[in-house]
């Protein structure tokens, strides 16, 4: 499975400053849900050069604008601060995310680095919205042996209503990890360079990457939507240095994802 890339893609869809609702008019509930599938086209690592397509649930739920599930990320607004227009104000909570691992039969580059377990990745979050404009920031830690890493994922978005039914959001972002997720991820040991026969390579903390996010959704009835989405990142640093990205794979990551929901 191309678990890592899929990782990427899927922790930047659920961050819960920035997850995009379906465009569905209904009445204010104590519980909101939307139910779905995604058909999505992915590396198949991250740092890859081939990629596939996969199919992925989708699930983003509400309770009392409170506790939220939304993709693969779990949290509470503990601090939710609203602001003088709808939609505006500062939220802040713990956050819970489940991160895939990746095999080194993910693909032939990867073959004599063995694999990295999945990851349960706990932590907080803040997140920021005036009008247009959302700024989030969200800290995590693996707590289940996955990466063993900690990372920090920051960005910036702007969101729109094109029409009754049409909604957009373009988001622009970062990521730095600490020594632990960019050596376990990244980093080629000696014993892995003997096995894969790429050379050593030591990769420390700092920016991982960069990326740039388009997001559209069209309501097709009061309940079904459809929505697309377009991501692109760079590799930067240590990790566009390793081998299995310099050397077999590439920098310049793409991802798009069309998703088909209903929300009760």
């Amino acid at each position: 499975m191309p678990r890592a890339a899929l990782l990427a893609l899927l922790v930047l869809a659920s961050t819960p400053a920035l997850a995009q609702a379906p465009v569905v008019a209904s009445p204010q509930r104590d519980w909101q849900l939307t139910l779905g599938g995604s058909v999505g086209f992915v590396p198949k690592y991250q740092g890859s050069s081939n990629y596939e397509v996969r199919a992925l649930p989708y699930v983003d739920a509400n309770y009392k604008d409170v506790v939220f599930v939304r993709g693969l990320a779990a949290g509470a607004n503990l601090v939710n601060v609203k602001g003088p227009r709808p939609g505006d104000g500062l939220r802040m909570g713990p956050i819970l995310r489940y991160g895939f691992g990746r095999d080194e039969s993910d693909d032939t580059a990867l073959r004599g680095l063995g694999d990295i377990d999945d990851a349960i990745e706990a932590g907080g979050f803040i997140a920021y919205s005036a009008g247009p404009l959302l700024a989030d920031l969200t800290l995590v830690k693996d707590v289940a042996g996955g990466h063993d890493g900690v990372l920090a994922d920051a960005g910036i978005a702007w969101r729109a209503t094109i029409s009754p039914r049409l909604r957009g959001s373009v988001r622009a972002s970062t990521t730095w990890a600490n020594d632990t997720y960019m050596s376990n991820v990244f980093g080629i040991s000696p014993a892995q360079s003997a096995r894969s026969g790429m050379r050593v390579h030591d990769a420390g903390a700092g920016i991982k990457d960069v990326g740039l996010a388009l997001n559209l959704s069209y309501g097709l009835t009061e309940n079904w939507s459809v929505s697309g989405r377009v991501a692109y990142s760079r590799l930067l640093g240590d990790a566009a240095d390793s081998p299995i990205v310099a050397d077999r794979g590439a920098k310049n990551q793409v991802g798009t994802f069309l998703t088909v929901a209903y929300g009760f």
